[in-house]
């Protein structure tokens, strides 16, 4: 901006034609000479955003920007903590997760979401997707259905002995006593 009025090289559109003294008298009228102002075309800037004028570029600029904008809108926000995000799965994925959210691998997918700035509508569409696909591709055990297990012990009796049994000698073995937690343990049936 080295111009009087503040304008680059002293030029300004209105002048453009009526001859001003910086330009020999002649203006811009009669085609570009060398000194008809080129349009700034920043170094980097796509083709698709030059324009013929500063002008032209700057609405190509400005449109391509709301676009984004507009798209990125429609994405819908990242939940204030990994708390905030929701989601619906379906019945196959239901039986490895039935707790939903408070399930302790979602409550990870969702810290790990949240620690990249993952928006819901991604979140609602990866998460299920995911373990979707670890059903399906076998990468997940099969869902252990507690009340059969608990019958092939021999009834929730039995279970409830053999576990106070297993705490017991759990507790003992591990308090150093093995040689007492080995006698009061009783083999199966």
């Amino acid at each position: 901006m080295d111009g009087e009025n503040g304008t680059p090289n002293g030029n300004d559109d209105q002048g453009a034609g009526a001859g001003d003294d910086q330009n020999g008298g002649a203006g811009n009228a009669g085609g570009g000479g060398a000194n008809t102002p080129q349009p700034y075309q920043p170094e980097g800037l796509d083709e698709q955003y030059r324009g013929a004028t500063d002008q032209e570029t700057i609405d190509r600029l400005l449109k391509a920007n709301t676009g984004f904008r507009e798209a990125q809108s429609k994405q819908g926000a990242v939940p204030q903590n990994p708390d905030g995000y929701t989601l619906e799965l379906d019945d196959a994925v239901k039986a490895f997760a039935p707790d939903g959210m408070e399930d302790p691998a979602i409550k990870a997918l969702a810290a790990v979401a949240h620690e990249s700035g993952m928006r819901q509508p991604m979140f609602e569409k990866l998460v299920p997707a995911l373990m979707k696909r670890l059903v399906d591709d076998g990468l997940v055990g099969d869902v252990v259905d507690t009340d059969k297990e608990i019958e092939a012990l021999g009834g929730a009796e039995k279970f409830k002995t053999r576990h106070a049994e297993a705490a017991t000698f759990i507790k003992l073995n591990t308090a150093g006593e093995g040689e007492a937690a080995d006698q009061k343990f009783t083999e199966p049936e």
